[in-house]
């Protein structure tokens, strides 16, 4: 049996690792959050180059240095343009249950002062 062997960052601290995995995603709700992206002006192309993991990774681990009380985190995509925000299995369930009061909220009051919310997906 093979060894993998660790590889260090350049200060000799961080053990650096490369992990080749499938990821498998589930977008939940995607009809709703289109509606909210459209009316917005952002394109599903546009979110996804934002929240590209390969552009993002370093932001992931630093997140998760500093994780609340609550256990999640947040970051700001490397572009600045999206927050991501991990969540509890109790919240996405509350959240997917008020999500059509939300969006129907979203689309009447276009300048609610409500964070806007383009997706929920579970990694």
């Amino acid at each position: 049996m093979e060894k993998k062997r660790l590889k260090y960052s350049e200060d000799g601290k961080v053990p650096m690792m490369r992990i080749d995995a499938k990821v498998k995603i589930i977008v939940h709700a995607p009809l709703f959050f289109q509606s909210i992206l459209e009316s917005n002006d952002i394109t599903l192309d546009s979110l996804m180059t934002s929240l590209n993991p390969k552009t993002n990774r370093d932001s992931v681990f630093r997140a998760g240095e500093g994780a609340g009380a609550s256990g999640s985190f947040f970051f700001f995509s490397k572009d600045k343009r999206f927050i991501i925000k991990t969540m509890s299995s109790d919240e996405l369930t509350l959240f997917l249950k008020l999500l059509p009061e939300y969006e129907q909220h979203m689309a009447i009051e276009k300048k609610s002062l409500f964070s806007r919310i383009y997706g929920v997906y579970t990694i």
